[in-house]
């Protein structure tokens, strides 16, 4: 019999399909194989089926954006001979693999001012809020960003040049183990990860 009175639905709720657990429960869809009036619940099926198509190519776009972002965050400078790498949120040049070597607070300002890396000077020690833009906190082991382009950075704490306010024995340092920062002493050793650009863009 004709159900004249009923008119197909303006939107589409796929949970109203698994509502029923011995029959789907859909709006209704034209099925013009019975007349131009008539309207059945076949359309279902499709509805799902376009439903659930929909989420994994937007969950496929989303992993993409994700991985591009990484991606394109980072870039190994090939005009450093490779041995440097830009931070393209920054805009801050980082040694590709900081030495494994540990210093006090003064030689690790040596260490980065006569650093070559790259075949280029104007290295120095990086600011606490500098080496606190390369943290990410979900990362596990070493924190930081996942697809990352450095070697040889330990999960340990790595000398800032930042010094805290009325303090000028101790400086601050970052802990790339657990993504915090704090005090040390400037006559104890620590590593240290030399950066260019930023306060002394050349």
């Amino acid at each position: 019999m004709p159900l004249a009175s009923q008119s197909p639905s303006s939107s589409f709720n796929p949970i109203d399909c698994f509502r029923q657990t011995w029959r789907p429960r859909c709006p209704f869809t034209p099925n013009f194989q019975e007349g131009p009036m008539h309207f059945s619940q076949d359309g279902c099926l499709s509805h799902v089926q376009s439903f659930l198509i929909g989420g994994l190519v937007l969950a496929s776009v989303s992993a993409s954006v994700q991985a591009f972002a990484v991606d394109t965050r980072f870039t190994v400078l090939t005009e450093f001979n490779n041995e440097a790498v830009r931070d393209n949120k920054t805009g801050l040049v980082w040694e590709r693999s900081p030495r494994l070597d540990m210093y006090d607070w003064d030689r690790a300002h040596q260490r980065c001012l006569s650093s070559n890396t790259g075949g280029r000077k104007d290295w120095r020690v990086p600011t606490v809020q500098e080496l606190n833009s390369l943290i990410d906190p979900s990362s596990t082991e070493v924190k930081l960003p996942e697809g990352h382009p450095f070697d040889n950075v330990e999960p340990a704490i790595y000398w800032s040049a930042t010094k805290p306010q009325g303090n000028a024995t101790y400086a601050l340092f970052v802990n790339f183990s657990n993504g915090r920062s704090a005090t040390l002493e400037n006559y104890m050793s620590s590593f240290v990860w030399c950066v260019r650009g930023g306060m002394n863009d050349r």
